[in-house]
């Protein structure tokens, strides 16, 4: 496995050298092609929790309450003619026997088995100041974007369309056929990684929207979708930053098609925030949300885990989103002597629906040696995934170790 890994990347770094070579001496016969990059990270990720298996409690770092994983991206883009570029990536998962002595859950994907798959696989066209983008690839809009917090992430296959002929303006407009967000299509599962798990995006989706920029303090936007047979929503966004003081504001709302009144569903939020780079790199955000009474509003569609709520947790996805809910979050992160990032936040969530709260604290430790950037958290986390709403007061904790070398 190991060694499979290693000639994977070697045959790549070779393929590369030799087409940059191709360029060089032979130009006419590689049509152009230019520019090429190989880019990629590896990682390794480890995770304990005290949190109950049945009706015990196991030890903070015993290996039935240990997952751990590593994954890696390997990626291959260049130009392949005036005004058209391509990217080829491949992700992989594997545990590398972890299980066997140090852990007993992974990551992502469910399986021990090492997994590789084609993550991205894209052509761009520029054409003027409109660029067209076509195949598997990453997307980061409010409600459906890629999520880079586990060692794997997911993406999509589409066709986008983004112009600049607007003054300081972005639109996008798009159409998602496929996505590895959810097993068998399904809105709502976490953590997709296999290639056979790609499926359809409800019947199709489509996504417009734009950004502005006119006034250079202020960045706002503006989305609507429409998942084909299942939902429709909005996002509206403001972000203010001027001199270190930062504002913000959200506000968005969703309705299934067929127009059941009872699963509209409505979110805002809002934030204040204060950064200083002389001052250890100080900063200071406190954020409040508020989601409506009639459902859920603000995760993921394409996994339906993680917001772009300014009040979103660092690890217990899904209750600043639950239907009737107000959340706060306090966040603070400075940067000491030896280029130690130091990051301290609290959120919690207020569940009247459900008469219930969940809170989290997160301490994190970073630091970067090069290309690898490591970071160690602690979390309490009470009500751990939500436990049904079912009132429990229970704390849970938590250690994360990440490793993530880029390349």
């Amino acid at each position: 496995m190991k060694k499979t890994t290693l000639s994977l990347i070697a045959v790549m770094a070779m393929a590369s050298s030799l087409a940059a070579a191709e360029v060089e001496k032979k130009e006419s016969m590689v049509s152009g092609i230019e520019n090429i990059t190989v880019s990629g990270d590896a990682k390794l990720y480890y995770s304990t929790d005290d949190t109950k298996i049945g009706t015990e409690k196991p030890d903070l770092f015993s290996q039935e309450s240990a997952k751990g994983q590593v994954g890696f991206n390997i990626g291959v883009s260049a130009d392949l003619s005036e005004n058209v570029s391509g990217k080829i990536n491949l992700q992989g998962i594997s545990t590398l026997g972890l299980e066997n002595n140090l852990v007993n859950n992974v990551w992502s994907g469910g399986t021990t088995q090492t997994e590789v798959w084609a993550s991205e696989a894209w052509v761009a066209g520029t054409l003027g100041k409109t660029t067209a983008k076509i195949g598997r690839m990453e997307l980061d809009t409010p409600l459906v974007f890629t999520e880079n917090w586990s060692v794997s992430s997911n993406t999509f296959e589409s066709g986008i369309l983004l112009n600049e002929d607007i003054p300081d303006t972005t639109i996008v407009a798009g159409y998602i056929g496929r996505h590895n967000g959810g097993a068998n299509g399904s809105i709502g599962i976490v953590d997709p990684v296999k290639n056979d798990t790609f499926s359809s995006f409800g019947n199709g989706a489509y996504v417009i929207g734009g950004i502005n920029n006119s006034w250079e303090p202020l960045t706002a936007q503006a989305w609507y979708y429409n998942v084909t047979d299942a939902s429709k929503a909005y996002w509206l966004q403001a972000d203010l930053d001027i001199e270190g003081i930062k504002v913000g504001a959200q506000y968005g709302a969703n309705m299934l098609n067929d127009d059941t009144l009872d699963a509209d569903g409505n979110a805002f939020a809002v934030k204040v925030g204060y950064t200083n780079k002389d001052l250890m790199d100080l900063k200071l955000c406190g954020s409040y949300s508020q989601t409506g009474d009639k459902s859920a509003f603000g995760s993921n569609f394409s996994t339906g885990g993680q917001s772009k709520l300014y009040t979103e947790m660092y690890y217990n996805f899904g209750n600043v989103t639950a239907k009737d809910t107000s959340s706060f979050k306090v966040h603070g992160s400075i940067v000491v002597p030896g280029e130690v990032g130091l990051m301290a936040q609290y959120v919690q969530a207020d569940m009247d629906k459900y008469d219930n709260t969940a809170s989290e604290v997160t301490l994190e430790a970073s630091k970067k040696f090069g290309g690898l950037n490591t970071s160690i958290a602690y979390m309490s986390v009470k009500d751990l995934a939500n436990s049904s709403y079912t009132g429990s007061t229970t704390t849970e904790n938590i250690v994360q170790a990440k490793l993530n070398y880029s390349f």
